[in-house]
């Protein structure tokens, strides 16, 4: 998809000839993608909560029953509810864990794009030193990333 490159030199707002770089790009593939990972997982966070509910109140439910008297196994409700947890619970670690690596993967593939975006304004630009400058930012700006 296209962006919008807007490129201006302020020289008489700033001395040094630099150059105030705007980009403004329309929804990629990869925002979209994010957004529906965004979407799924507050599903899937939502469900394991109820779930997760849901064994707290059979397990509540069972020693109420039990201690009312309608049965005597207390065993049933109890071990099921805790099984419903500790699955719910499970599930959420699991969720958390692939998606802050999800997230770091997003982070750096939105990096790299606007890294591409700069290369190719650096390409099709005409003024050398306005290429040397910008190339100049984006490497030190990835150096220090790195470090």
């Amino acid at each position: 998809m296209a962006s919008n490159i807007k490129i201006s030199n302020n020289d008489n707002e700033i001395k040094d000839n630099s150059y105030d770089i705007e980009i403004q790009s329309s929804p990629t593939l990869i925002a979209e993608y994010n957004e529906d990972a965004i979407r799924q997982s507050n599903l899937i966070i939502k469900n394991a909560i109820f779930m997760i509910w849901v064994g707290i109140l059979l397990i509540i439910g069972s020693f109420v029953v039990y201690a009312v008297g309608l049965t005597k196994d207390l065993v049933v409700g109890t071990i099921s509810g805790s099984f419903i947890d500790i699955f719910s619970g499970t599930i959420l670690y699991l969720f958390n864990k692939t998606d802050q690596d999800k997230q770091n993967y997003f982070n750096n593939l939105a990096k790299m794009e606007n890294d591409r975006k700069f290369m190719d304004l650096i390409r099709d630009s005409k003024d050398e030193e306005f290429k040397k400058e910008i190339l100049s930012k984006l490497i030190d700006s990835n150096y220090k990333n790195q470090q």
